[in-house]
Parts: C-alpha cells; sequence; structure tokens
C-alpha cells in the first residue's frame, strides 16, 4: 500500500483516487472534475434554500444583510459538506456518485479533519485571490 501514485496529482499530500482500484488514475481526472461540478451545483441549491429561509424569517433585510446571508450560507453549506462530510466519509456527494475518493498519497487512507478544512480555507483563498485578478 505505501507505493508511489503518480506524482503530478498530488496535492496537500492528498489524491482523489477510483473508490475500487486506488491504483487506476486514467479516468480520476475526468471523475473528479465532473465531481467538483456536482457538489458545487449542491452546495448553490443548499445556499438557495438557506437563503430562502432567512427571506422568510426577515422579510426585508438590509441590502449588507441579504449579501452576508447568501455568501455566509454558500461558506457554510461548502464548509460542512467539503470538510466534515468528506471526511466522514472520505466522499463528497459528486465523488460518491461517480466512485472516487479523497485518500492520503503515502497511505491510502482517511485524510484528516484538519487537512480537509486546511484545504478548503487555502481553496477559498485561492479563489478570493483569482476573483481580485480580474478587478
Amino acid at each position: 500500500m505505501g507505493e508511489q501514485l503518480d506524482v503530478q496529482d498530488r496535492s496537500f499530500g492528498l489524491i482523489v483516487v477510483h473508490r475500487w482500484n486506488p491504483h487506476e488514475p486514467d479516468e480520476r481526472t475526468a471523475r473528479w472534475r465532473v465531481a467538483v461540478l456536482i457538489d458545487v451545483l449542491l452546495h448553490s441549491f443548499a445556499m438557495v434554500i438557506a437563503f430562502g429561509v432567512f427571506l422568510l424569517t426577515h422579510p426585508d433585510p438590509p441590502g449588507w444583510q441579504a449579501v452576508l446571508a447568501l455568501v455566509g450560507s454558500y461558506l457554510a453549506v461548502s464548509f460542512v459538506h467539503r470538510a466534515l462530510f468528506q471526511w466522514a466519509l472520505r466522499s463528497t456527494i459528486g465523488k460518491l456518485l461517480l466512485g472516487v475518493v479523497l485518500v492520503r498519497t503515502d497511505t491510502l487512507g482517511r485524510p484528516s479533519v484538519w487537512r480537509l478544512a486546511g484545504i478548503w480555507v487555502f481553496s477559498l483563498f485561492l479563489f478570493l485571490t483569482n476573483l481580485l485578478d480580474c478587478f
């Protein structure tokens, strides 16, 4: 189990592998990309529901509260799904649907919740810096 997987896919010591065959790299990238798309759509759907609940309980919020609730609900859903849910099941819902899991590159074991949370924070940082580059 300690054999090295392909080095180009390493990220934070984690790698996405096919659920039933961790040594098959061919379809992994395409499956992972589709899984990420499914997860983003799921996060967006959950955000709309959470924002709808916010609007029902606060019928006429100021603009800044509405924006804060919208962004905050997406971030909360995303963190719970990508850090906590993924730690518990080694996959997000999108990855589960496509049969891939996230494992450590050194042991092929479960990543820690701290590493997943750190990756989530880092990906948020990358998103914000890329967003600022657009302006």
